[in-house]
């Protein structure tokens, strides 16, 4: 064959080819969502669709194409692929969309029926989230709140000032209390993404101001911190009552610091005791994550002590997971005003991983820090085994260490297995007071 001819033929095969696709890729598409007449289901129609029986030989009149043309079908519109689905509504007129929402709206409760709302209703708010908002509010069906949760997932920052709006106004009979703050939250949390100086006013002439918005607060206050952390620090200084200004200013500080680390970190160690010392914690996990070294200095010239252990047990655990023999010895260095809780972590970490070990470094410590160490170890090995724990607990030297020690692995193993416990006391060369102390805790077992 001549190279003319053969090119024409390949050519002619491509046409048929994508002609059958394009067939192949209209009928799918024609299940999800089709028009149709006023009628219902027939006979050998797939399920969920309806077909017209109008197809026949009779030309239907003018009143019928009408009301064919402004009907559609919902089918299984939850199984549709999101791109797939948003092609074919999107190009719905709104008479179409409203109509498919009425089709939802007296689908029998079930699984199905709410996947099919969700779906339909987030697609919508992807390209018209007003009138989908506005008709989910109207919505007549047990699944209400699924449709306006659904228009809140796929509506876009620019429209969450309408749907917060839409919600706040919603009669109480609509949705409850919880629900409402929920919804709520999820909208101005994404309002303040574009614009949270109006998030932050909005939530404060809510009528739902403080009634569980807490985590939207601390959002709205890291969105704005991140653009205007002296603005964002004086809304949170505003808040009234300890948790609400405590929480918010939380997200202050850690949009302040995404903006500006330094001058955030130095705000927080200077007004760390009017702050309090769980205004630390917002910062010490980002500070560890960039910066281990860093973490630890920055945390140890706190003013706060009750900051400074709690933060240095946080970084204890962190360092731990990696290598809990150098996490351990690097708490133990600490001062020991600062140590205790760090080095309870560290060892009990060390311990889950290799209690020989632990116990074999435990004999070359001395002092406060080997006693602490060794109620730590006690504690960790107390299930698996109460006598060597209560031995280790016995070795401390301090009083209130070694009684605290020795009370909480007899006071365990007493719930676990009372008579093990109480026969291995009795035999045991424990002084007998300590023994009387030790056996009265079996009454409160």
């Amino acid at each position: 064959m001549e190279p003319g001819p053969r090119i024409f033929s390949k050519f002619v095969h491509r046409l048929v080819g994508i002609f059958v696709a394009g067939i192949a890729v209209g009928i799918v598409m024609g299940l999800a969502v089709r028009p149709t007449s006023r009628s219902g289901y027939t006979a050998g129609a797939p399920s969920g669709f309806v077909t017209n029986p109008n197809s026949g030989s009779r030309e239907p009149s003018s009143l019928e194409k009408a009301s064919s043309k402004a009907k559609i079908v919902i089918g299984n519109i939850g199984t549709v692929p999101f791109q797939e689905l948003y092609g074919l509504l999107s190009n719905r007129s709104p008479e179409e969309m409203t109509e498919l929402a009425r089709q939802l709206e007296n689908l029998p409760a079930s699984k199905e029926t709410k996947t099919k709302i969700i779906s339909f209703f987030k697609t919508w708010a992807h390209f018209d989230a007003r009138a989908a908002m506005s008709a989910a509010r109207s919505f007549k069906s047990p699944e209400a709140s699924a449709a306006i949760a659904a228009v809140i997932d796929g509506a876009d920052a620019t429209t969450a000032d309408f749907i917060a709006r839409s919600i706040d106004d919603l009669p109480s009979e609509a949705l409850s209390r919880a629900q409402k703050a929920n919804f709520l939250g999820r909208v101005l949390s994404k309002w303040s993404e574009l614009d949270p100086v109006a998030a932050a006013q909005f939530l404060d002439s809510s009528q739902l101001r403080g009634k569980g918005l807490t985590t939207t607060r601390i959002t709205i206050a890291e969105n704005w911190a991140m653009v205007d952390p002296q603005a964002a620090l004086a809304w949170a200084q505003g808040q009234g009552g300890v948790h609400n200004a405590r929480a918010t200013m939380s997200g202050v500080i850690a949009g302040w610091w995404a903006k500006d680390p330094t001058s955030a970190e130095a705000y927080v160690a200077s007004q760390i005791n009017s702050l309090g010392p769980e205004s630390a914690m917002t910062l010490v996990p980002r500070l560890f994550d960039e910066d281990p070294q860093h973490a630890k200095d920055w945390v140890n010239q706190l003013p706060n002590m009750e900051a400074r252990r709690n933060a240095n047990s946080f970084i204890a655990m962190q360092l731990a997971s990696e290598d809990p023999k150098g996490a351990t010895e690097w708490a133990a260095s600490l001062p020991v005003e600062a140590r205790e809780k760090a080095l309870a972590v560290a060892v009990a970490a060390w311990t889950r991983q290799d209690p020989t070990a632990t116990a074999q470094w435990l004999q070359g410590l001395n002092g406060t820090s080997r006693d602490e160490a060794i109620s730590a170890y006690s504690s960790s090995v107390s299930t698996k085994d109460p006598v060597s724990a209560l031995t280790w607990a016995w070795s401390i030297s301090q009083d209130k260490i070694r009684d605290q020690s020795m009370q909480r692995v007899a006071a365990g193993w007493f719930q676990r297995s009372p008579n093990d416990a109480r026969t291995w006391i009795q035999s045991s060369g424990l002084p007998e007071a300590e023994k009387t102390r030790l056996l009265a805790l079996a009454a409160g077992k």
